[in-house]
């Protein structure tokens, strides 16, 4: 009976592979990548807080200016009809009757603005209206007080607008307070890596150092041709004894009696070497005629 082949799961396998094969960083690129982030950080950080300032400023500004827009046109400076008209009472034609105490020409400033009033149907000229009855009539009052307001909101507006120029500091206050940001982050990282760096130190130095000793590495031992299963039995190392000099071999000499023999077979006259007597009368005795 035929046995069925396992299903091996080949995703596995190839996603296995796909994760052996991913290379490694060094640590140069995550260096660079880290970099990279903290640059990018530090940019939307600068442009973060100039928008900050800038934005910030603009609407505290803009507040305050309408704050005071409400505080002049309030119950004292409202656009009351009554408010505005006895304002005029008293401070334009009451000062032309009667004079001011404020400044010598505050009378004829009064009298120069009931003159230059141009209502319909009524004379407003406090100069003329000295005698009369109704020195104060209403429509004078009505046309006096509309001017009074328009020189008092034309003083604030100029006022309000010169304190609205400082607008245009906003938003070089605001660049310069991102580029400080911009600088302050990156010292702070300097900083940092600084400390980081010598606290490592300090920590290196604190651990005691280990000097290794130097061993020689063991000897390779030489492996025998025959093995016997999986494991080769290594040879002994035979040691050769050292090398002798060789010994100083003296000349050869032949012996008396050979030397004797020869030479009285070739007939030489060849001076023998000196001999003892000893050894000479053993020659005489030993040796016969002479052979020719």
């Amino acid at each position: 009976m035929a046995r069925s082949t396992p299903w091996i799961p080949l995703t596995k396998i190839e996603k296995q592979d796909e994760e052996t094969q991913v290379p490694t960083e060094s640590p140069a690129t995550r260096q660079a990548r880290r970099e990279r982030r903290l640059n990018i950080f530090s940019i939307l950080l600068a442009v973060l807080i100039a928008c900050a300032i800038t934005g910030g400023t603009t609407y505290a500004l803009a507040d305050r200016v309408k704050r005071e827009i409400a505080n002049d046109r309030g119950p004292e400076n409202s656009g009351d009809r009554a408010r505005w008209m006895l304002a005029a009472r008293t401070k334009v034609y009451h000062a032309c009757y009667n004079g001011c105490d404020a400044s010598p020409s505050c009378t004829s400033e009064a009298c120069a603005k009931t003159a230059a009033l141009n209502v319909t149907g009524v004379v407003c000229d406090a100069n003329v209206l000295w005698d009369q009855r109704d020195r104060y009539p209403a429509p004078c009052l009505e046309a006096v007080a509309e001017m009074r307001k328009r020189e008092a909101f034309g003083a604030e507006r100029k006022e309000h607008l010169n304190f609205l120029s400082m607008m245009i500091f906003i938003v070089p206050g605001g660049t310069i307070g991102g580029l400080l940001a911009y600088g302050i982050f990156w010292c702070w990282v300097d900083e940092h890596r600084h400390r980081k760096l010598e606290k490592a130190r300090q920590s290196l130095a604190a651990q005691p150092r280990w000097i290794p000793c130097y061993r020689p590495p063991p000897p390779l031992p030489t492996m025998s041709g025959t093995r016997t299963g999986n494991t080769t039995t290594p040879l002994k190392k035979k040691v050769s004894p050292p090398l002798k000099a060789p010994k100083k071999m003296a000349p050869h000499r032949p012996s008396l009696d050979q030397l004797s023999l020869e030479t009285l077979i070739n007939g030489a006259a060849t001076p023998t070497p000196a001999t003892t007597p000893s050894s000479a009368s053993t020659l005489s005795t030993s040796t016969g005629p002479t052979l020719v």
